[in-house]
């Protein structure tokens, strides 16, 4: 026989009620599964949060749990992902701590809901794609070491990068792609975060594989040791140029939410010579609603780049430029997706350099 048990009731004004009921009859239960399954599949038809707030609500606190897809899910039942990944993970809007149920990532202050597939927690959008989706194979033989655009672009920059690491580090790598392009120490952990799942899924070198935005980060607060963006940035566009700026305006305010005191951010990026980006932002937004999945590419000016650090990383934090440079006859591909493309190293209108803050004790 069935013990006497109590579960919360949904008002018609939508919140819980405050008195509880007691029943013996197990068909209430099922009655009462199918309502929960009912209101997840409305929830979510009509993006409705409160509703799905008050799914995660259920699920925390029925002694019956919930049904959603068929599977009956209950609180008693969490799937256990490793310590490391439950201790860092946050929601990347409300930033406060999430929960893990079967596949499913929570918060329960905000609704928000993720998901954990092939090792990869997905902390955006479902339906989001990315231009990088079907290129992380090209992207993965750039990065050889020894190809034209490795010597170019990546040789000097990583050997100082791996001289700043130490063991036990907690880094963040915004757009590290499939591979890593350093070598990072012993008991130093790398979280990547990418907006390409594919890319993202096919990195076997990071402990912690994120599918989610620059803008928002589902990593706690003061979290890591270090963020490092390799030539990320120029990724990071919009609709338009001020979309663009927006979007890296949320990334480095983002970062400097997740750094420790003391923490240090390494952007590296190519900088535009004068008269590139003058006909970059003349002709930039025309070209980008013309052939919106063929640009993907805004470069940032040294100054607006360090204007709007300082503007969005936390005061006090102290920059240091240092600048690359190579053969001006080295020929290499200027765009990765295009490896057959050569130009010598005169003729490209752009600098490495590495922007490098750190932030305040």
């Amino acid at each position: 026989m069935c013990q006497p048990v109590c579960f919360p009731f949904r008002s018609q004004e939508g919140g819980l009620e405050t008195q509880w009921r007691k029943t013996r009859d197990s068909r209430l239960r099922e009655h009462f599964l199918s309502f929960t399954s009912s209101l997840k599949a409305s929830a979510l038809e009509h993006q409705n949060h409160a509703d799905l707030l008050f799914f995660n609500q259920l699920l925390l606190k029925s002694p019956y749990g919930v049904r959603y897809q068929g599977k009956h899910l209950h609180h008693k039942n969490l799937m256990r992902i490793p310590s490391h990944i439950e201790k860092l993970l946050a929601c990347p809007n409300a930033h406060l701590p999430i929960r893990v149920f079967e596949e499913r990532i929570v918060c329960d202050q905000c609704g928000f809901e993720g998901q954990m597939k092939d090792g990869v927690a997905i902390m955006m959008e479902s339906s989001a794609t990315s231009y990088f989706d079907d290129k992380y194979e090209v992207m993965q033989a750039g990065h050889e070491g020894g190809s034209p655009a490795w010597n170019f672009g990546y040789k000097q920059q990583v050997r100082l990068f791996e001289s700043y690491l130490k063991p036990g580090m907690t880094v963040l790598d915004v757009g590290c792609g499939p591979t890593l392009l350093y070598q990072p120490p012993k008991n130093c952990s790398v979280i990547g975060l990418e907006p390409s799942f594919n890319s993202i899924r096919a990195n076997k070198n990071v402990q912690v594989r994120l599918q989610a935005s620059a803008a928002g980060i589902p990593l706690a607060s003061h979290s890591v040791d270090c963020v490092v963006c390799f030539y990320s940035i120029h990724h990071m566009v919009g609709t338009s140029i001020s979309d663009t700026r927006t979007n890296v305006h949320c990334a480095l305010k983002e970062f400097g939410r997740v750094l420790r005191n003391g923490g240090e951010l390494f952007i590296f990026e190519m900088t535009p010579m004068y008269f590139f980006a003058m006909f970059q932002n003349l002709l930039w937004n025309q070209a980008r609603s013309r052939i919106p999945n063929l640009l993907d590419m805004y470069f940032w000016q040294g100054n607006d780049l360090r204007n709007a650090a300082a503007k969005f990383l936390p005061t006090g934090s102290l920059l240091k430029i240092t600048v690359f440079r190579d053969s001006v006859f080295t020929v290499f591909p200027p765009v990765f997706s295009l490896p057959w493309l050569k130009i010598p190293r005169f003729l490209y209108p752009l600098t490495p350099k590495l922007y490098q803050w750190k932030m305040p004790n």
